[in-house]
């Protein structure tokens, strides 16, 4: 820590140490033969820690904003979302989530978590925090390790520090949508609150925050026409190299390509004007001239249009078997059905 009490540059290093870890790991282990969801097994077992090590000491200080902003209602979630995914562990945990999903680093945050079924780092560390928390301030004999340490710790909580305040913020918060639960079952609330029921607590505002915003995002429409709840997807459990193609399925379905309609952004060109090139001349100035006729409706590159009715692939989509035809009708098989597609894509 700084000599002003921060623990930013200890994160900054951790983060540093996590990400030569998770390079090591790829350089060690062969990823071909691993299902995604072995991966992220792996980042839990052996990069988590390195990232989170010693989070009791410093998330309070690092995660008040995160925590404080779930208790409260956002109009559309986005801002809640933002605000958990930029922080320094947080940002790491993503860039990782996205380089075993095989997407881009453009790719909205809320798709990750969605499809991988994880939560950012400081809902999931919450029970780890709370845990220590109480640990340090329950009563033990005079000769116990922790002695010096709860003797400090109070010292710290006589003087209102913000780590103190921020945890007794938390638990009081979730204490309160805990009352409110019990009330309204007719039974009565517990004495205490446990860490468990906490992070348990957090993680439910989490996923309410999570699919409010995401449907407010509008580079997630597609993906939004998809998705229905939070949890791990199918594809996290095919392995990478049986099915490698599959994340180009992952990177269609979470708008992470270089179709028009989101190149289309980079440059502020207009919805309606982020027309397939494929369908219509490809001179600026033609195209131009069409969309200035009257009752003429020029085909824009969305990813329906490129799935099942642009002209330049029919070809391609008559020569597939008819099992994989009927996929192309119907979005929410074709994006369950992953064997299926990783055979129409060779």
């Amino acid at each position: 820590m700084t000599l002003t009490g921060s623990y930013k540059v200890a994160v900054a290093n951790l983060r540093k140490k996590a990400l030569r870890g998770y390079f090591a790991m790829r350089r060690m282990i062969n990823w071909k033969y691993l299902k995604r969801s072995s991966i992220l097994k792996l980042l839990d077992a052996l990069i988590r820690p390195i990232l989170m090590y010693g989070c009791p000491i410093w998330l309070p200080y690092m995660s008040s904003a995160d925590w404080s902003i779930l208790f409260h209602t956002a109009e559309n979630g986005r801002g809640v979302l933002s605000t958990l995914s930029n922080t320094t562990y947080e940002r790491a945990h993503l860039s990782m989530m996205k380089w075993i999903l095989g997407v881009g680093k453009r790719t909205p945050n809320a798709a990750v978590w969605g499809d991988t079924g994880r939560t950012p780092l400081s809902i999931s560390s919450i029970k780890q925090v709370m845990t220590y928390f109480g640990r340090v301030f329950s009563e033990a004999p005079d000769n116990d390790p922790l002695t010096i340490v709860r003797d400090a710790a109070k010292e710290q909580k006589a003087l209102e520090l913000p780590w103190y305040t921020n945890l007794c913020n938390l638990r009081a918060s979730a204490s309160e949508l805990l009352i409110e639960e019990y009330n309204d079952n007719a039974e009565p609330p517990p004495d205490t609150v446990f860490p468990a029921s906490i992070r348990s607590i957090a993680n439910d505002l989490f996923l309410k925050h999570w699919n409010l915003g995401r449907l407010n995002i509008m580079k997630l429409s597609f993906y939004n026409s998809l998705k229905t709840r939070f949890e791990r997807e199918p594809y996290v459990h095919l392995a990478i190299g049986d099915y490698s193609n599959v994340s180009l399925v992952v990177q269609l379905r979470m708008s992470s390509h270089p179709l028009h309609v989101e190149t289309g952004r980079y440059c502020g060109t207009p919805p309606e004007h982020r027309i397939c090139k494929l369908c219509t001349a490809e001179d600026a100035d033609i195209i131009a001239g069409f969309m200035n006729l009257p009752f003429l409706e020029l085909a824009t590159e969305t990813e329906r249009h490129f799935i099942s009715e642009c002209g330049a692939f029919e070809d391609l989509r008559m020569a597939l078997e008819p099992s994989i035809q009927h996929l192309f009708q119907n979005y929410d098989h074709l994006f369950q059905n992953y064997k299926l597609l990783h055979t129409s894509l060779r």
